[in-house]
């Protein structure tokens, strides 16, 4: 008989799922306070937390020295034990990350000056900001890495967000306070600006959104299939969602009125283009309080689900974290500060504790399950394969998993990382499968490349910053390529719709 760790009660004549089982808890430490990010999982095994870490940061395979010119910011794979055995680091924040097919992660960073990635030093040309590219296998071997420049040129004062898919490309989304040049166009503030790049780096298209109405945004997401999010809002705190598909005008957008802007706001899209949202609606003080609600639209805006986590008297709830899920539900994560109502459920907590949950098709919660003991801030939530679920926030007082507790020292801030298994969503296993990739070998590559793929489908080889090479290589059979004129680095080898990368030695 299974035991969960749902710490929850239920109202009267409610019913409620099981909820899952908290199977491990990993504390990442450091000489000074450590921050975790996000948190994805990994298509083979366990996942991948970003963070920084402005002292030495304490790992089982090495201690990360400061000041050691290699970067504050990390990105640290835990495995499907809660054993962290690898890393990536830089001096710049991680400005996107998702797994790639064959157990690796693909990484974005902005690039403005000069910043460092894992030892190699990407820069950016005086007056303008560039986009940091770096691809890891497995094991943690840097398979790719490059930039690319002047995609941004003028004086950037806010941040710029980014959001990437593998095929798909990337969209990026900062405010312009002044004026900014996108791909020859200047683009004066104030304003939001909107830009759309392939993968391989070549402005698809850009646009600015009603300068003189919208003044924040608080989410951004790109599909697999290139179709673009973003969440803005204006001075009054009312909120749009606007979709992008193929162009600089959008498909479609909502009101969303009330909801608290200064949240960060997260999103996805599912495979039908129905769109799930999780924010924070403050009510009105003295009496008021923030409640939780994640939302679902069907393409064009249309409400269809309204999934709420509430208190009328409760402020500082978060939701970090919205997955769409295969059975067609969500999973949500975040953070509450006391008593929450989440439909049939009750959780009560001194907090803020993390909480994760289940939403199911019909837009009910089925399960919630949190940490308790400590506060654990920014808690989000990412699915693994083989029905697991890794979590991952912050704590300054210690935290408890189920039956896994991370004491820690008063005074100090710490990462943590968790792993939620026995999840039901009434779906097979999933497997690392992407119709997207293309086989090639040996990589590195000397003389002859050899990949798969259909033969009728023409070949084409790129460089990093989109530049084609496909003239100076030679056919020797339909899955062979003479690549020894290639001058040495890294290339994108591309047939059909399929890609992978290679480096020619």
């Amino acid at each position: 008989m299974r035991t969960g760790t749902l710490l929850a009660f239920l109202i009267p004549g409610a019913l409620a799922a099981q909820g899952p089982v908290w199977q491990w808890a990993t504390a990442l430490r450091g000489s000074t306070n450590v921050y975790i990010d996000e948190v994805v999982g990994s298509t083979l095994n366990g996942c991948f937390v970003s963070g920084y870490c402005y002292g030495d940061l304490y790992l089982p395979f090495d201690t990360l020295q400061a000041n050691d010119g290699q970067g504050d910011h990390f990105v640290v794979h835990v495995d499907s034990l809660g054993v962290p055995d690898r890393v990536v680091r830089s001096t710049v924040p991680v400005a996107s990350m998702i797994p790639t097919a064959n157990g690796g992660l693909s990484c974005r960073f902005i690039v403005q000056g000069s910043v460092v990635v894992n030892g190699t030093t990407l820069t950016s040309t005086p007056g303008s900001i560039g986009i940091g590219m770096a691809t890891f296998d497995s094991g943690g071997t840097q398979i790719a890495i490059g930039s690319l420049d002047n995609v941004i040129e003028g004086e950037l004062l806010t941040p710029i967000r980014c959001a990437h898919q593998e095929a798909a490309g990337m969209v990026l989304a900062t405010f312009v306070t002044d004026s900014l040049r996108v791909d020859g166009e200047w683009l004066f503030g104030p304003g939001i600006v909107l830009v759309r790049l392939s993968d391989l780096g070549v402005v698809e298209w850009h646009t600015q959104l009603e300068a003189t109405e919208f003044y924040f945004f608080s989410g951004l997401h790109l599909s697999t299939n290139g179709k673009s999010l973003i969440c803005v809002s204006d001075v009054a705190g009312d909120t749009r969602i606007v979709s992008y598909s193929t162009a600089s005008e959008p498909d479609w957008w909502t009101e969303l009125y009330g909801r608290n802007t200064m949240e960060p706001v997260p999103m996805a899209r599912r495979p039908d283009d129905r769109v799930l949202l999780g924010a924070a609606f403050s009510t009105s003080p003295p009496d008021g309080g923030t409640a939780l609600v994640v939302e679902e639209y069907e393409p064009g805006g249309q409400s269809v689900n309204s999934s709420w986590a509430s208190e009328p008297q409760l402020w500082n709830n978060a939701i970090r974290s919205v997955h769409d899920l295969p059975d067609g539900g969500a999973l949500v994560a975040g953070y509450q500060n006391g008593l929450l109502t989440f439909g049939p459920m009750v959780q009560n907590t001194t907090g803020p504790d993390g909480f994760v949950g289940h939403i199911g098709p019909d837009g009910q919660w089925d399960w919630v399950t949190r940490e308790t003991l400590g506060n654990v801030f920014g808690l989000g939530a990412a699915p693994g394969l083989n029905t697991r679920i890794y979590c991952a926030g912050t704590s300054d007082t210690g935290a408890q998993f189920g039956a896994h507790t991370l004491p820690f020292p008063s005074g100090g801030m710490y990462g943590v990382v968790a792993c939620l298994g026995d999840i039901t969503l009434d779906t097979p296993e999933r497997t690392a499968t992407d119709g997207h990739t293309l086989s090639a070998w040996p990589n590195p590559a000397q003389d002859l490349l050899h990949f798969s793929g259909d033969a009728r489908e023409a070949v084409r080889i790129l460089d990093l910053v989109g530049r084609d090479h496909s003239a100076e290589v030679h056919w020797r059979d339909a899955n062979t390529l003479d690549v020894s004129t290639l001058r040495s680095g890294v290339y994108v080898v591309q047939r059909g719709r399929s890609r992978t990368v290679f480096i020619k030695a």
